[in-house]
């Protein structure tokens, strides 16, 4: 009897662990975008969670909005589409099957806007209203 209960238990323990695992493959749905700065990108489903773990899009739209001025001041016209990626992915089934690269760890970048790390010029977009900064200028 002790062994059977033990045996149930250890199965039980291992299918826990197997349902856990990063490996596991997590069939995903597909939904309309609700998000209205994630609307009209290029996309327009989106499947969570979302790479910081959000599991609503109230929670990614909430956490989106932190960014508004950051967005309204036009650093680069790439920025929300960005966000959107990250927070609002666009729709993939059964998602691409491995982890964010490690070469874009986001403690990689700026914390800041400073005069180390200004805005820059991002490929095919105007130079109008964007800050060049040189090291002569410093």
């Amino acid at each position: 009897m002790a062994t059977r209960l033990l045996l149930k238990l250890t199965l039980l323990l291992s299918c826990s662990v197997a349902l856990g695992s990063s490996d596991f493959a997590i069939q995903r749905t597909c939904e309309p975008i609700r998000i209205e700065l994630c609307r009209g990108i290029g996309y327009n489903e989106t499947s969570l969670p979302n790479l910081v773990g959000h599991e609503l899009q109230t929670d990614a739209d909430f956490t989106l909005q932190t960014f508004s001025p950051l967005i309204q001041y036009g650093c680069s016209k790439q920025l929300k589409f960005f966000l959107c990626a990250a927070y609002v992915p666009m729709c993939t089934p059964k998602g691409f099957g491995f982890p964010w690269p490690s070469a874009l760890d986001c403690n990689r970048f700026p914390e800041e806007n400073n005069h180390e790390h200004m805005c820059m010029q991002g490929p095919g977009e105007p130079t109008d209203g964007v800050i060049m900064i040189s090291k002569n200028d410093r």
